[in-house]
């Protein structure tokens, strides 16, 4: 046998199966991260001016090559001047969690958008899918206290503590987070961050 070659048809699974599982240890590794931080004695958010644009398309930049596997296309509506001030860390670890979600959850060709709108006394972003939804009997374990989690569209996997991961940080921020769902029609996540 020839052990030192394969072919590009091999090559091209390889690769596309090593991105997503870099993807996948990587948003692992900042929900352990974040984690062992939160529980920290003393730990208080960090607060500074962020501008919504900038981070949603560093988000949109770790996550590229898992949507191009896909086809999946990526967009937002987000001007340049939308800022709020809160934990530029924890907000970005929330978003990353709920596009990474999207990403697993909706199949090939399909669309995910960000946008965003500034209600009396928060901030809201949505994070909304075309993927596969979330069937009713499954919608009340998404935020549960126990570890919940299915594969994704191409099986990925998941570590099934993701979301309440999100919603507890959004918590010590004082916001909030909330979604709603269609089976077979996709998910919109809206994420709470408080204007003061």
């Amino acid at each position: 046998a020839n052990y030192g070659s394969i072919t590009l048809e091999e090559q091209v699974y390889m690769t596309q199966k090593l991105n997503i599982d870099i993807g996948r240890v990587h948003e692992f590794l900042q929900n352990l991260l974040f984690w062992a931080e939160s529980q920290m004695e003393g730990f208080t958010p960090s607060i500074e001016k962020v501008v919504l644009k900038t981070l949603v398309e560093r988000i949109f930049s770790i996550v590229e090559q898992q949507a191009s596997n896909k086809q999946i296309e990526l967009s937002h509506e987000i001007t340049g001047d939308l800022e709020c001030n809160t934990d530029k860390d924890i907000v970005s670890m929330v978003l990353l969690n709920l596009v990474s979600n999207a990403l697993k959850f909706t199949p090939t060709a399909g669309k995910i958008r960000v946008y965003a709108t500034e209600e009396k006394t928060y901030l809201q972003i949505a994070v909304q899918d075309t993927g596969v939804g979330i069937a009713p009997q499954y919608q009340d374990k998404i935020f549960g206290s126990s570890r919940f989690t299915t594969n994704g569209t191409n099986e990925e996997k998941g570590t099934g503590f993701g979301l309440t991961l999100c919603r507890d940080f959004m918590h010590v921020l004082g916001g909030d987070i909330r979604f709603e769902s269609k089976l077979r029609e996709g998910t919109t996540f809206f994420v709470q961050i408080p204007l003061k």
